[in-house]
């Protein structure tokens, strides 16, 4: 059942999804009718060619834009082994106000809950379905994220559809961070909620910058500490605010501001001591 969204103006403007071919960004649009109150949907490209793209003759064009959605992070598909693809839009709750929403009937599916699994049989030749996405007992992985021709995937782009500020900031701080403790302690970076730590909190401080923000991770990983947590946990989970309730990264943003500033007093001392001279007879010249 199409459903009725709402779509921002920067949607066509935005760094990514505005250099995205015409037929994958009217897609990325048509999802938004057919998702689900939590934005999930069915992926098989028949089924969504059919309620977004009817009057064309196979899933051909449908399929390459749900596979441009996948690589531009608008959309995430996952292999469920008896519901097939299921969809989910990525920041579907972020943009999107629902009144009386529904709970999704979709999600459990997605996530691999296999409590929630229908076992009725699904036909063979089914599109989007590959080998590449069974197991050696011959099922299909739970919860396996794809594209829509069933081939593992890479991670997608975690600031693909965030604004350039923040991309400085989670890429400096991703490249920066190490993989393990020196214990061998593995560190769980997790670049997706980071992205959407950094922009609370740039939303919400219009003084710090992402370059702020990556010098504070860079001046934590030099001090002395027994671990280190990974980023998105330094810069905290909890709602951001003006003292962020002492979450780690304000100290170390706080004392940039102080080195920054002592920095910039010291240049204008240097400046004006450079800016004076003293003449022959003793007399100090501007």
């Amino acid at each position: 059942m199409a459903r009725i969204r709402t779509i921002k103006p920067e949607y066509w403007s935005h760094p990514v999804m505005g250099r995205t071919d015409d037929a994958s960004k009217s897609l990325g649009v048509a999802i938004l009718n057919i998702a689900d109150d939590e934005g999930y949907f069915l992926a098989d490209p028949a089924l969504v060619r059919s309620s977004c793209r009817p009057f064309d003759d196979d899933s051909t064009i449908t399929r390459s834009s749900l596979n441009r959605l996948v690589e531009t992070n608008w959309i995430e598909v996952r292999t469920h082994p008896t519901h097939g693809l299921i969809g989910r839009v990525v920041n579907f709750s972020k943009h999107q106000v629902i009144d009386r929403s529904k709970p999704s009937k979709l999600r459990s599916y997605f996530e691999g809950d296999a409590s929630a699994n229908d076992r009725r049989e699904i036909p063979s030749g089914r599109e989007g379905e590959q080998e590449g996405n069974r197991e050696r007992n011959g099922k299909a992985q739970c919860g396996t994220v794809t594209n829509v021709q069933g081939i593992d995937q890479r991670p997608p782009d975690p600031c693909a559809n965030y604004e350039p500020e923040v991309a400085l900031a989670v890429n400096r701080i991703m490249a920066a961070c190490p993989t393990s403790d020196p214990d061998g302690r593995e560190i769980p970076a997790n670049g997706q909620k980071l992205a959407l730590r950094v922009e609370e909190i740039l939303a919400k401080n219009p003084q710090i910058t992402g370059e702020i923000l990556a010098q504070a991770w860079d001046d934590y990983l030099t001090t002395a500490r027994k671990g280190t947590k990974a980023p998105q946990y330094f810069f905290g989970e909890a709602k951001c605010q003006s003292n962020a309730d002492g979450a780690n990264w304000v100290e170390y943003v706080r004392y940039l501001f102080h080195r920054n500033s002592q920095g910039a007093k010291a240049k204008q001392d240097n400046a004006a001591s450079e800016n004076t001279s003293t003449s022959d007879s003793g007399e100090v010249l501007p």
